[in-house]
């Protein structure tokens, strides 16, 4: 299955996306960018496609997916009700050049590295990172950059997570003739 280049739209002045999704079912095909994108189901299940791993999701699922991994969500024919996540998409440099390169930072930049396969979080981890993403939903400013990379450091500091992706898959993509086409 070939992945579709997204073009993602940021505010201006914004560090990173917040969005909302509430569907009769989860429509976006497979797909990239190069943000990277964190994914709470709130409410839905159904088959989650992660670069070469394909599994099940279900009300709760939260996933720290890299930049350029391609990605999707489908639902069950049977699924009834409503289509429920919440996104964040940032990039890299979201909070500048070097941010992630501070020593200070060393755990989310290895964090980061790991995104390359997807990453599937579980446990205490998984509830804390809800809780978390929702207190970013919920804020402006400062507070809400504050609530992220308390978010990033929650998760870096994790080993209740699972690789989605095999170590060998390379989705072989070219972003950069992606977004000139685009």
């Amino acid at each position: 299955m070939k992945a579709a280049f997204e073009k993602i739209q940021k505010g201006s002045g914004d560090s990173f996306i917040c969005q909302e999704y509430q569907l009769p079912s989860f429509d976006s095909p497979y797909h990239y960018h190069p943000e990277f994108e964190i994914t709470w189901i709130v409410s839905s299940s159904g088959q989650r496609l992660v670069g070469d791993h394909v599994g099940r999701f279900d009300e709760g699922d939260f996933v720290l997916h890299g930049a350029n991994l391609p990605h999707a969500y489908y639902n069950d024919a049977s699924f009834v009700g409503v289509a429920h996540s919440r996104v964040i998409q940032f990039r890299e440099d979201c909070l500048g050049d070097d941010f992630f390169d501070l020593a200070e930072m060393s755990l989310v930049k290895a964090l980061l590295e790991k995104t390359k396969r997807g990453l599937w979080f579980q446990g205490d981890t998984r509830q804390e990172a809800i809780e978390r993403l929702e207190l970013i939903f919920m804020s402006e400013g400062l507070r809400r950059i504050t609530h992220f990379i308390n978010l990033l450091d929650s998760l870096s500091c994790s080993t209740e997570y699972e690789y989605l992706a095999s170590e060998y898959f390379s989705p072989g993509l070219n972003s950069r003739q992606a977004e000139r086409i685009n």
